[in-house]
């Protein structure tokens, strides 16, 4: 989590953290403010268990929770290896010799 010491907001990510400082850096940054949540709810970020952040594509949860699940499969690309694809190093015995 990203906490912000000066409006004490929970963030998701750096640049949920980022995007909610709005300003210039003119006069060492006292042209800076934070959002506060109804600037951030306009903003299209959510509030999800404490922390803000933009909510998820579509693409993104159908991918996550099962339409278009392919790329983490065991096919799709994660998932357990083929034993026999695995490289064989040999067993290690005591004094570093197989």
């Amino acid at each position: 989590m990203n906490k912000c010491v000066k409006c004490g907001l929970n963030f998701r990510s750096v640049s949920g953290f980022d995007e909610h400082h709005v300003g210039n850096f003119k006069n060492f940054g006292a042209n800076r403010k934070c959002l506060n949540p109804e600037e951030l709810t306009k903003i299209g970020m959510v509030e999800i268990d404490g922390a803000w952040r933009r909510p998820m594509t579509a693409d993104l949860v159908a991918e996550l929770y099962g339409e278009k699940q392919t790329s983490l499969s065991a096919t799709g690309g994660v998932g357990t290896p083929d034993p026999k694809e695995l490289l064989d190093f040999g067993t290690v015995v005591s004094g570093g010799k197989r």
